[in-house]
Order: structure tokens, then C-alpha cells, then sequence
């Protein structure tokens, strides 16, 4: 396994190594918790260990990637957290078709917010949100996309489709 360093675009520095399902302990291999890492996945840390990033599947030629390349695939790793009440986000960086056609569409970059089928794109995103803390990505994707509010009570609705709360 190698272990490569690098500084990201706001000079940050970061630690990355490849992880391969052999290496994972084997009850989590068999509760099929690595469905979508099965040919392992590149693990991105930042120096002070506070955000951790992962890649997958692992590029062949990565040990000998340039540090742009790295910055690059940085970019498009995703990370997992908690938000409050229990449901688990994944988030990151996309690059998207622009939503005019023609020869001068193009590709546009967003944060995509991921639970389950559901995602949320954001076009503005602070640079730094690879090493947000967990609370701070749920207050990111909070305020990124504020819940519509029940028309009696003020309070959430559960889906789109709820009506307002009965007494």
C-alpha cells in the first residue's frame, strides 16, 4: 500500500493510500457493507485527521499521479455523515451538462448532496467543504436547501406531496 502527500488548492494538506476489501475486517465484508467499494476505494485524510474522503474505484496509475491529478480526484471523492435525526448523506463534488444546449453548453460543477435516491445539487459551496465536520455539513446542507414549512402549524413537511397537518 502506498502513501502518497499533497497540498490541496487552498494548500491544505492531505494524506492518500488505497484500501482494499481484503484489508477490511471480515464481518463487514459479510454484511455487504461494501457494496459499492468491492474494488476497493483511494482514502483521503487531511494532516490533522479531521476529514477523512473516499474515491472509488482506486485509478491504476494513482501511485505515480501528479499532485494536480490528486487535487482532482480529491475533488470528486465523497464524504459520509450523520445528519441530525439519523439519516446518513453522502456528499460531493460533480460536474454536471449546463442546462443551455448548444455549441456553447458546457459543464457546470455543483455539491450534490446524496441519501439514498434522493439528491440535492448546490451551485455555490465553500472551497473548504472537504474538511467541514460532520455538524458543519448538516448545517451546510441545511441552509443550502431549507425545508418547505406545513401551511397550518409551521411545522416540516415529511414529502412534498404531505398536506398541511390536521388538528
Amino acid at each position: 500500500m502506498a502513501l502518497r502527500e499533497f497540498r490541496d488548492r487552498c494548500g491544505e494538506e492531505w494524506r492518500v493510500w488505497d484500501n482494499r476489501p481484503e484489508t477490511v475486517h471480515p464481518a463487514m465484508r459479510e454484511a455487504g457493507c461494501l457494496r459499492s467499494y468491492e474494488s476497493g476505494w483511494l482514502v483521503f485524510e487531511s494532516a490533522d485527521g479531521r476529514a477523512r474522503l473516499r474515491l472509488t474505484p482506486v485509478p491504476a496509475e494513482w501511485p505515480d499521479a501528479s499532485e494536480s491529478v490528486l487535487r482532482e480526484w480529491l475533488a470528486r471523492a465523497s464524504r459520509t455523515f450523520r445528519f441530525p435525526g439519523g439519516r446518513y448523506w453522502t456528499v460531493t463534488e460533480c460536474a454536471l451538462p449546463e442546462r443551455r444546449t448548444g455549441p456553447r453548453a458546457g459543464v457546470r460543477r455543483v455539491l450534490r448532496f446524496t441519501a439514498g435516491t434522493r439528491s440535492l445539487d448546490g451551485d455555490i459551496w465553500p472551497r473548504d467543504w472537504n474538511r467541514y465536520s460532520e455538524e458543519e455539513l448538516a448545517t451546510l446542507l441545511a441552509t443550502s436547501f431549507p425545508r418547505a414549512r406545513g401551511a397550518v402549524d409551521g411545522a416540516p413537511r415529511r414529502r412534498a406531496s404531505d398536506g398541511a397537518r390536521r388538528a
